[in-house]
Order: structure tokens, then C-alpha cells, then sequence
């Protein structure tokens, strides 16, 4: 790795940074390795082994082989060949909230796709329940909130993926939609969106 890169990353500053990359990544249920990593690969100006990241970060090789396993199943980072190397390089994916949005959008996902099934499993012992038909509307209830919310975050990764004034565009009409932001009325008063929720 290029010496004056090694140095400045080094910084005490530098260090700061890098570890509180590990705290968003820990924030988004992620190991904070992963942060750590991927910030310094994202840093670098040339692309990074396994070793210098070892050296660097002072972490084992065990943990930086599987961190990086992982960073490249989430595609948040990639590998790339360096002439007059033997040694597997990475560089890093260069939108972080695209990244991030991708990691959301997926662990949310997922935990809706769990939860249906449950859903689906708990049927068969309600459904001969006293309670069947007052279980049934309520978690139907739950399906079609999770139909909606899987939607949603469907669409975060296809939004993080615009160019930024696009973006930027985007979430101005979703904020104009918001249940519950203020909005002027025809008298000219300010008045609040409930969507049927009393205030």
C-alpha cells in the first residue's frame, strides 16, 4: 500500500473516522469490521488486500477473510486485478447510500417475508381457535400493512441508484405526501393531513 495513503490513514483523526464507520454499519445491524473495511478500501486511492487491510487495522486475518466475504455478498465491495499481482485486490462501492439502501431494503425484506410465514403457520392453530375469525381480521390487517411497507422499501434501493438531483427530486414528493405534514388549506390556514387518524 502506498506509504503517505498508509500514513494519513493512520491519523489519529483518520482513525476516528474510520471506526465510526463501524458504528453506522453496527447502527444498521451489521458487524462493525465491516465498517472499518469498507471505509478504508473506500479511502484508498488503489485498490487493497486482505494484508494491508490486516496491517492497517490491526485485525486478524480470519476476520478480515470473512468481513470481506461478507462486503462482497452485500456488493459493497469488489474484487479487481492489479498488474504484476498474484495477491486479490478490492475496491469499494463508491455510493454509500446506494450500499446502505441495498442492506436496508434486503433485512427489511426478509424480516417481512419471515413474518408472513409465520403468519401462515400460525393459521393452521388459530383457525380452530374460539378466536379464529377476530385473529384472522387482525393479522390480515398485518399482511396488508406489510404488502404496503415491502413496496416501500422495495423502492429504496431503485431510488438510491438515481443520479442525486434526481434523488433529491424524488424525495421531495414523497416529503409532499407525508400522513401527518402540514399542509395550507383552501382558507389559507394551516391545517394537519390525518389520513383518518385523530390527532
Amino acid at each position: 500500500m502506498n506509504p503517505r495513503f498508509t500514513a494519513l490513514i493512520t491519523a489519529p483523526e483518520m482513525d476516528t473516522l474510520i471506526r465510526q464507520f463501524g458504528v453506522v454499519f453496527h447502527r444498521f445491524g451489521l458487524r462493525r469490521s465491516l465498517g472499518r473495511i469498507w471505509a478504508v478500501v473506500y479511502l484508498s486511492p488503489e485498490p487493497v488486500t486482505q494484508g494491508d487491510l490486516v496491517e492497517l487495522l490491526g485485525l486478524s486475518a480470519g476476520l478480515v477473510s470473512s468481513s470481506l466475504r461478507e462486503l462482497e455478498n452485500l456488493s459493497a465491495l469488489r474484487t479487481t486485478t492489479v498488474e504484476g499481482s498474484r495477491r486479490t485486490h478490492y475496491i469499494a462501492e463508491a455510493s454509500l447510500l446506494r450500499m446502505l439502501a441495498s442492506i436496508l431494503a434486503k433485512r427489511e425484506l426478509d424480516a417481512i417475508r419471515d413474518l408472513r410465514n409465520a403468519i401462515q403457520d400460525a393459521r393452521r392453530v388459530f383457525r380452530r381457535s374460539h378466536y379464529g375469525e377476530l385473529i384472522a381480521n387482525r393479522l390480515r390487517a398485518v399482511e396488508e400493512s406489510a404488502e404496503l411497507y415491502a413496496t416501500l422499501a422495495a423502492l429504496v434501493p431503485s431510488l438510491a441508484r438515481l443520479p442525486v438531483g434526481a434523488a433529491k427530486r424524488a424525495v421531495r414528493i414523497l416529503k409532499s405526501v407525508r400522513p401527518g405534514d402540514e399542509s395550507t388549506s383552501s382558507t389559507g390556514r394551516r391545517s394537519r393531513v390525518s389520513m383518518g387518524v385523530q390527532p
